[in-house]
């Protein structure tokens, strides 16, 4: 069974979610903790393929509700790194959280299908657009070659969701398709405006 299939089939219901999470705000750095297993509401998945040269492997992306946290979306990952690869992976980004509040968590990817419980995010930190996990440098949390991360995952204030941009990272960066929140109304206005007054200054010239 793949990991699409196994998320699938779970249930509905979960309990404790939003309570486990620890809140990650623009401009901090916190311990990512590790939590019992959710059982998520999918609405949306899929898994993409990376490569660079000194690393390969597949990130899957999971959009999901669950009980407890309302309509309010989660947005999971999970890091497999090819046998194949030469380097470990060190960090992932994800791109797209401008106007939106985060708490992040983990917790065991054999819930999905995977044969480990997983390399674990040991921090998760914050700028006002993108979310950083880091993977450790050493010990048991390198996501070296044939192993795969824990699920990690960002509970937002958003209801809608759109693609994105991610980043996995261990001195090269290659970028992979993901999901994020839709852009907030604000925001939209804000870059709006500022591409309405891009285009009033080259009428004037």
């Amino acid at each position: 069974m793949n990991i699409r299939t196994t998320l699938l089939a779970l249930g509905i219901v979960a309990t404790g979610v939003a309570s486990a999470q620890t809140v990650l705000n623009v401009n901090d750095q916190v311990a990512v903790p590790t939590i019992g297993i959710p059982t998520l509401n999918i609405v949306d998945i899929k898994t993409r393929s990376f490569s660079e040269p000194m690393f390969s492997g597949t990130l899957t992306s999971v959009v999901a509700t669950s009980a407890g946290t309302g309509n309010n979306l989660i947005f999971a990952w999970i890091l497999t790194n090819d046998a194949t690869s030469t380097s470990r992976i060190g960090r992932f980004t994800t791109l797209g959280w401008t106007g939106w509040t985060s708490a992040v968590a983990q917790h065991d990817a054999r819930s999905a299908g995977l044969p480990e419980f997983g390399a674990t995010a040991l921090t998760a930190d914050r700028d006002v657009d993108v979310i950083g996990f880091d993977f450790g440098k050493v010990g048991a949390n390198q996501l070296t070659a044939g192993r795969n991360s824990t699920v990690f995952w960002a509970l937002s204030n958003a209801t809608q969701y759109t693609n994105a941009i991610s980043n996995v990272i261990d001195g090269s960066v290659a970028q992979v398709d993901t999901f994020a929140p839709v852009p907030e109304p604000a925001t939209m206005l804000a870059l709006g405006a500022g591409l309405a007054a891009i285009a009033a200054r080259r009428r004037r010239k």
